[in-house]
């Protein structure tokens, strides 16, 4: 998976969760509401009840307050079951709300990892190409030939002097000095541009390896 399909992957979670919190938590307050309603009515019929049942003690054979006393203590019964329901779906929005909080501070916590994976994967890249680069390099240096070697390229005749020693040794004749700088510099010219060719095109292929990880830290 790309970086930038890890970082969206976790932005997206994230996002996720804070819906569904926002959610639940607007969810919560109408069943809060509904189950304090209902206890409160609750309340009031068992005060209801309570005089009723009084009212029984004075007079036993009061038909019409043991009718009411029937229909008060059914009443009571469905809202204890209603109440009960309500409190059942409280706690299971209690439960998802700190459920999605955990999981929006996970992917949070991934979101971090995967931005502080494209910022080593940046600074790795680097480091690494140009180690690499540094093992190529061994063995190889950019010296110029000298006047000689060019001057036998080009087929150029030589003087040649006698050392102490007795070794004949060469070296390029005056008049053609100008020639050879000449080509020289041509040539050193030719190849500075070529490597500023290569190096940037080498930058700009990198940045948008790194750039299609979702890395911003561009190479200049």
């Amino acid at each position: 998976m790309k970086l930038t399909d890890l970082f969206k992957k976790n932005s997206k979670a994230i996002e996720d969760s804070k819906k569904a919190i926002e959610k639940l938590q607007g969810e919560l307050p109408v069943v809060q509401k509904e189950k304090a309603e209902l206890t409160t009515q609750r309340g009031q019929l068992q005060n209801a009840l309570n005089v009723i049942k009084a009212s029984l003690i004075i007079d036993p054979d009061d038909k019409d307050a043991g009718k009411k006393q029937k229909q008060a203590t059914k009443k009571i019964q469905d809202l204890e079951k209603k109440i009960n329901e309500l409190a059942q779906i409280e706690s299971e929005l209690q439960g998802s709300i700190s459920k999605a909080g955990e999981e929006k501070k996970f992917f949070e916590g991934e979101l971090f990892m995967s931005e502080y994976a494209k910022d080593f994967v940046s600074y790795q890249v680097v480091k690494q190409v140009g180690e690499k680069l540094e093992k190529n390099l061994y063995g190889k240096n950019d010296r110029s030939p000298d006047w000689v070697e060019i001057a036998k390229a080009y087929k150029l005749p030589l003087r040649q002097e006698l050392t102490p020693s007795g070794k004949v040794s060469e070296y390029e004749r005056h008049e053609d000095m100008p020639f050879l700088r000449e080509k020289r510099d041509e040539a050193e010219k030719a190849a500075k541009e070529k490597t500023q060719e290569i190096v940037q095109k080498t930058i700009d292929y990198m940045n948008e390896l790194l750039k299609a990880e979702g890395i911003k830290n561009e190479i200049k």
